[in-house]
């Protein structure tokens, strides 16, 4: 007769019992002793496959959330929960970790869950549980598989999986072409390039040790792996991936020329090859390299480092506002516009936080940093008592290298990194364990096991099921736009609100692609019908709490549309409040303070447009009849505010110059100018020349402005400005007319109004091209504000690196200079 499963379960997991029979009237053949011996290398080489597949389906990191690869990944991440749970209860023992560690996993685990229960959005952060409940079955899974004994060869396996992957990255990056496209970063497979050298350092060391033990041919084949990992890393530009494999590689050779048994010349040799390795670290990174070279940090190095810090302090204020259990996986993108506002840089498009020490502290609070202190304290134990095998040493060279990126980085959300670590830290501990030590699986411990699966099923399974039947639904929307049908599209947008509703994406795309929609109808009536049905989507989207400045904005613009100015006040301070640096948030709050009659609020809102964007000031909107008038008030609100900015913030005094002496107001003129970036500094160190209409030369002749210079020196017809207008034979014979006015004053030929010359007026919508990726939505059309942009085409292409960049003052100085709303 046939066996019941449960014993078919125990047997596939190796308990003791004879092979069952075939036969039976059922016709289904059970697992002979020969099936049971192979399937879990079946499983475990099917696993691993698709693994590969979701690593490499560049670009992985963003695809993994689009369907089916989400549920693909899903599955991915049940496979070892499952495989946990069915050994834990079929085996007569089941062996676990040195105590720490397994305390630091199962308080980990709990804090995990109990965060994305707690957490304020709860349905949206329970899917995103797997990544860290299913990277700690890995290691569980893991440990028990290899505390009996190591794989002979799991050395070789991931010096293989590595050199593969360095194969793929560079061939992706190179794509046959010479010579090397040094000008782009390298984000093969991942769509990241931080990413693609994170799991470079993940392998290098895995690599190395193959170096150590191979001979001939097959060394110096390794060798040629590690070499090109290295030029990966060198092709991705990322200063955290090369200074942790310098810290590891100086580590490991200072460790060798002390303890190893090696001869003074080899040391030496080691020792020539680790200054020259450090030394292609740092000359083919281009932000290393300037460090090193001048002594301080380039100025687009300077811009990272100050927006990595604002990242820092918006996880260290999102930890502190819920510190036992933090906001809850995943969320850190829905909480981070919380806690934007008191942040001293950083970008309006950024809801990251780049740091995993600042994800866990965000996400899990004090609970899961618990969790990682004891994971790090049994780590380090483990490797202290078993430090001398050559194996353990490549688990803790790859361990401590992914240590010091995790610092700069956050990736564990990706399956690879997340099993390659996982696999490093089961290797570890399975190598120094007592292979006579064992753990009964008792009756206790398969309670608590049942308890907690079904506190897994009972909440994240719900939840993960109706996010990966939204995404579906979102899928049929995206294949019914590309085939045309309007009505199927918008259907189906709304059956995956229906089924999440705690996600405003796809309320979004709807109310987006109406606002586009209505500027290709004629009718009025049908046109105000899509912007009443937009403006019901976005208000419906708000209930979410989450992603509320993209509705809160174009609410703004769409009720000033229909004459409703005090409800575009309401939204577009709002959206103030939530990104402070947002480009036009203050110039549409001055349009609907304006139409509310409240001048005074409109001047002061006019006034923050002009300090937040310096470069706004030359914009087209401005020579509209109903705002021209306003434009003494506002420049006298600038000066006025100005005068309290010069106290509180170092840059205000630098900015308010330059905004002065681009509109003609500058009572010091040239004296009072300060360089604040190298194209600002060229700038200015040329004014003399540009004063006496001379030819300038060297690296000046290559910037924007300058090419406009000398087109404006040289002569005043089209043929003159038709290089630098690049073929634009309108905006050629504009500039040419605009020369002519302003010969003799080149700043006023820069930044002077447009007039009546629509060829130097560029109009557009600003697209958020990051924000599906931010949302976890990667694709789709890019959403667009309503909000249209009157540039200064001029001042757009010839000048606008010379104007303080955009956000320059924190956001906070901003917000106290709002207007007051009507009470």
């Amino acid at each position: 007769m046939p066996r019941p499963a449960a014993s078919v379960h125990a047997q596939t997991f190796g308990s003791a019992g004879t092979p069952p029979a075939t036969g039976g009237a059922t016709g289904v053949r059970e697992l002979s002793a020969n099936d049971r011996s192979r399937l879990p290398h079946l499983v475990t080489i099917a696993w691993l496959i698709v693994l590969a597949a979701v690593t490499f389906a560049h670009p992985s990191a963003t695809r993994m959330h689009t369907w089916p690869w989400a549920l693909i990944v899903t599955l991915l991440w049940l496979a070892p929960i499952v495989a946990l749970f069915l050994g834990t209860f079929a085996k007569s023992s089941w062996r676990l970790p040195p105590p720490i560690l397994t305390c630091g996993l199962v308080v980990f685990v709990v804090s995990v869950i109990a965060a994305a229960i707690s957490s304020p959005f709860a349905p949206a952060s329970l899917p995103r549980i797997w990544p860290s409940l299913g990277g700690t079955a890995l290691i569980f899974v893991l440990y028990h598989a290899w505390s009996v004994s190591l794989p002979r060869r799991i050395g070789l396996f991931f010096a293989g999986a590595g050199t593969l992957f360095i194969l793929f990255a560079f061939a992706g990056w190179w794509g046959g072409t010479w010579p090397l496209p040094w000008g782009v970063r390298n984000d093969i497979p991942f769509g990241h390039s931080t990413y693609t050298a994170g799991a470079v350092v993940l392998f290098l060391p895995w690599i190395a040790l193959e170096i150590h033990h191979a001979r001939g041919l097959a060394r110096a084949g390794w060798a040629a792996s590690a070499s090109l990992g290295l030029l990966v890393v060198a092709s991705t530009s990322s200063r955290g991936s090369a200074l942790a494999l310098a810290v590891v590689a100086t580590t490991a050779s200072l460790a060798f020329v002390v303890f190893g048994r090696w001869s003074r010349l080899r040391k030496l040799a080691l020792l020539a090859g680790l200054a020259a390795v450090v030394s292609l670290l740092i000359a083919t990174n281009p932000r290393l390299r300037d460090l090193v070279v001048h002594r301080r940090w380039s100025a687009s190095a300077e811009e990272s480092n100050v927006q990595r810090r604002a990242m820092i302090e918006a996880g260290l204020r999102l930890g502190a506002a819920r510190p036992l259990l933090g906001w809850g996986p995943g969320t850190v993108p829905l909480a981070y516009p919380r806690v934007r506002a008191q942040l001293d840089g950083g970008v309006d498009n950024v809801l990251q936080l780049h740091s995993t020490p600042a994800q866990l502290w965000a996400t899990t609070g004090a609970a899961g940093m618990a969790g990682a202190g004891l994971i790090l304290l049994g780590v380090s134990m483990i490797a202290f008592h078993a430090r001398r095998q050559p194996t353990v040493r490549a688990a803790i060279a790859s361990l401590g290298g992914y240590g010091l990126v995790s610092l700069t980085d956050h990736q564990l959300d990706l399956p690879v990194f997340a099993a390659v670590v996982a696999a490093n830290v089961a290797l570890l501990s399975a190598a120094g364990a007592d292979r006579r030590e064992h753990s009964p699986a008792n009756a206790r411990r398969r309670t608590l096991t049942l308890a907690a699966l079904a506190v897994i099923v009972a909440v994240a399974v719900p939840a993960t099921l109706r996010d990966l039947r939204a995404r579906h639904a979102y899928e049929n929307a995206l294949v019914a736009l590309e085939q045309g049908d309007q009505r199927s599209f918008r259907a189906a947008l709304d059956r995956a609100t229906a089924l999440a509703p705690h996600d405003p994406h796809f309320d979004h795309q709807h109310a987006g692609h109406l606002i586009v929609a209505r500027f290709t109808l004629r009718d009025p009536a049908e046109r105000a019908a899509l912007a009443t049905r937009a403006a019901k989507l976005l208000e419906r989207s708000l209930a979410t709490g989450v992603h509320q400045e993209f509705a809160h904005f174009n609410l703004g613009w769409l009720y000033l549309e229909q004459s409703r100015p005090s409800d575009a006040v309401r939204h577009f301070t709002a959206a103030a409040r939530l990104v402070p640096d947002k480009g036009g948030v203050y110039f549409g709050l001055g349009l609907a303070w304006l139409e509310s009659g409240r001048v005074d609020s409109a001047v002061r809102a006019f006034a923050l447009e002009w300090i937040n964007d310096p470069r706004s000031i030359t914009s087209a909107a401005w020579e509209v009849p109903a705002l021209a008038p306003h434009l003494p008030a506002i420049h006298a609100e600038m000066v006025r505010l100005f005068d309290g900015l010069r106290a509180l913030h170092p840059r205000a005094a630098v900015t308010e110059n330059w905004i002065r002496w681009w509109r003609g107001d500058s009572p010091a003129g040239l004296a009072a100018l300060r360089a604040h970036n190298g194209a600002t500094a060229r700038f200015l160190a040329a004014q003399s020349a540009i004063h006496a209409r001379q030819e300038l030369g060297g690296e000046l002749a290559g910037a924007a402005w300058a090419r406009a210079y000398a087109a404006w020196r040289t002569g005043s017809d089209a043929g003159s400005f038709r290089s630098a207008a690049g073929g634009d034979e309108a905006f050629a014979t504009a500039l040419a007319r605009r020369a002519r006015t302003h010969r003799d004053d080149f700043r006023a030929f820069l930044s002077a109004p447009t007039g009546d010359e629509p060829a130097l007026v560029r109009s557009y919508r600003r697209q958020r091209p990051g924000y599906g990726v931010l949302a976890l939505h990667p694709e789709g059309e890019p959403l667009m504000d309503g909000y249209i942009v009157q540039e200064n085409r001029v001042t757009a292409e010839f000048a606008s690196d010379l104007f303080p960049a955009k956000g320059w003052l924190p956001g906070r100085f901003l917000l106290a200079l709002l207007p007051e709303p009507p009470r």
